[in-house]
């Protein structure tokens, strides 16, 4: 939080620009604590903000449909056998107060109207959290146990991940009579042809394409659905099966821990900080890592990760044969990109350096991600009056560029990577709503 609180510049005193400094603080008599106060700014502003190409946004809310997808990601990643969701830490608090908290303690927690009783109906913990076989025979009961086997822990997995179908079950598996009945529709409205813009089936054809995909991620999430609740009911009697067939000569299976690849820094410093815990640390020690782990927070929120790219990689250098031992290492950002750089991405410097230098596969690949990711912020700021620079590593020293064609002049002849045209790029946005627009109206 206080990692969180100083890259926001969220504290209200000036004072408060880094982390020792928080953890300097001390209560000055005779006052015994010294509440931290926000800036009034920040009071009202949601904790998960929606990002854009730009960066997050300053006041606007994430939408929680994808705050719940990126929660269900990274639980079904982790092993869970259920996906989370965000209801899931206020469900395990809840169960948490309940019998060890008065009703009215854990109703004031929750902010339930205890007259509804909305914790039985919605937040009751399914699996009975009592020891009801010693309970019938009047021995010791194990309700320590039992709570813990009512947790998600006994549903985890490490093994399992969000996507672990096998190669040979997708391979397997019969195409869809649907799905194919309507590549062949959409095959016969193209007559072979591969571009369908100003055709008279181009409406029809993105239409059958939409659909198509739509039934096609449905039957990849069935599947993965279905065959995650079979690895789960069967993982323990094949574990059982390979010990005792270990046990006849047969080659046990050993769980090798995957490896982490963290391309950030700071990102990598903060886990190792975090998930090194050693005993016995003193309360100076202690302190110590606490302002370290802030600082890396901190640093963290500048930084800026894209989705994982299966061809994500730095640039081949040619080698050059060595004439003397020590040569120059060559220029990671040449004033001469490729073509299907992006000249936004290479001069920020929250990504790293494989994110900065990547090669899309065809320049109207590149040009569709400059236009959705950077071309709003550039025209806004240009309708504001503000300064379009380049942000190249060998441009920023430069005076700043006019307009927005000056922009695009200045990447082709200088960096040598064709940007459409503003008609250009109008017309391809007009399309794309107009696409849109006629989706919504089919869908009403």
């Amino acid at each position: 939080m206080v990692g969180l609180a100083l890259d926001d510049n969220a504290f209200a005193s000036p004072h408060l620009t880094s982390a020792e400094r928080v953890f300097m603080v001390k209560n000055q008599a005779p006052a015994q604590c010294t509440p931290l106060r926000w800036k009034d700014e920040w009071l009202k502003k949601p904790v998960f903000r929606r990002v854009d190409g730009s960066g997050a946004s300053p006041d606007e809310a994430l939408p929680y449909h994808i705050f719940n997808e990126d929660i269900k990601h990274q639980s079904l990643d982790a092993g869970m056998q259920r996906a989370l969701t965000a209801r899931a830490w206020r469900r395990w608090r809840a169960n948490d107060l309940n019998g060890s908290a008065p009703d009215a303690v854990r109703d004031q927690v929750m902010r339930h109207d205890p007259r509804w009783t909305t914790f039985f109906g919605a937040y009751l913990n399914m699996a009975v959290e009592w020891d009801l076989v010693n309970s019938a025979l009047q021995k010791e009961l194990q309700n320590k146990l039992i709570l813990e086997l009512t947790q998600v822990g006994m549903w985890h997995d490490p093994r399992a991940t969000r996507d672990m179908v096998p190669d040979e079950v997708w391979e397997e598996m019969t195409p869809d009579p649907e799905i194919e009945a309507l590549r062949e529709k959409r095959e016969q409205l193209k007559g072979g042809a591969y571009r369908i813009a100003g055709q008279e089936c181009e409406e029809e054809v993105r239409s059958l394409t939409n659909q198509i995909k739509l039934l096609e991620a449905k039957q990849r999430k069935d599947v993965r659905q279905e065959y995650r609740e079979y690895y789960f009911k069967n993982r323990p009697t094949w574990d059982i099966d390979r010990q005792f067939g270990g046990e006849a000569g047969e080659a046990q299976e050993g769980y090798v821990q995957p490896v982490v690849e963290l391309r950030i820094p700071e990102r990598a410093k903060l886990a190792q900080l975090l998930c090194d815990q050693p005993l016995g640390l003193s309360d100076e020690e202690i302190r110590k890592r606490r302002i370290r782990a802030a600082d890396l927070w901190s640093a963290l929120c500048n930084r800026q990760e894209k989705p994982k790219r299966s061809r994500l990689h730095l640039r081949r250098q040619p080698q050059a044969v060595p004439i003397k031992e020590e040569s120059p290492k060559p220029d990671p950002f040449p004033l001469l990109m490729s073509k299907t750089q992006c000249p936004e991405c290479i001069g920020n410097q929250c990504l790293t350096i494989e994110e900065r230098t990547f090669d899309y596969c065809r320049p109207a690949v590149m040009n569709d991600h400059f236009e959705d990711r950077h071309l709003e912020s550039l025209e806004r700021t240009a309708r504001g009056g503000g300064n379009i620079i380049c942000k190249h590593p060998e441009c920023v020293n430069l005076p700043p560029l006019t307009h927005l064609d000056h922009f695009r002049h200045h990447v082709e002849t200088v960096h040598g990577v064709t940007l459409r045209s503003g008609q250009a790029a109008m017309a391809r946005r007009e399309r794309k709503m107009a696409r849109r627009k006629r989706k919504s109206a089919r869908g009403s």
